[in-house]
C-alpha cells in the first residue's frame, strides 16, 4: 500500500503538462486480489513491507518542494488532488485506519491479521 501510493505521488510530481488520471478505487480487481493474496502472508512479513514502504517516504518527502508537493492529479473519486494530499489521505489516513483496526482487534482480545 505504501509504495503504491508512492509510486502514484510520483506519476503526479512527473505530471508536467497538467492533471491526468492516477490511482484507484477501491473495488479496482488489482487491489482485491492483492488484499486477498496479502492475507494469506505472515504478520511478520507485511509488517516489514510497512516499514519499508515507511523509509521509502520518509527518504522521498523531504526533497519534493513545495511546487512538487503542489502538483496535482485526477483521482477517480475525488477529482484533482495534490501531493500532499496523497499522502495525507491514502499514507497517514490509511496507517491510522490500521491502527484502529489493531486496537480493536486487541481490545476484542482477538489476534490481528
Amino acid at each position: 500500500m505504501l509504495t503504491y501510493w508512492l509510486g502514484e505521488a510520483e506519476r503526479v510530481v512527473d505530471m508536467t503538462d497538467g492533471p491526468r488520471a492516477f490511482g484507484r478505487v477501491a473495488t479496482d480487481d488489482v487491489r482485491l486480489a492483492m488484499l486477498a493474496r496479502d492475507r494469506t502472508l505472515p504478520i511478520r512479513e507485511l509488517l516489514a513491507r510497512v516499514q519499508s514502504g515507511l523509509v521509502r517516504w520518509r527518504e522521498r518527502w523531504p526533497r519534493l518542494d513545495s511546487g512538487l508537493r503542489a502538483r496535482t492529479g485526477l483521482h477517480p473519486t475525488l477529482g484533482e488532488v495534490d501531493v500532499t494530499e496523497i499522502a495525507t489521505r491514502f499514507v497517514v489516513g490509511h496507517l491510522e485506519d490500521h491502527l484502529d483496526q489493531l486496537e480493536a482487534a486487541l481490545a476484542d482480545g482477538r489476534r490481528a491479521g
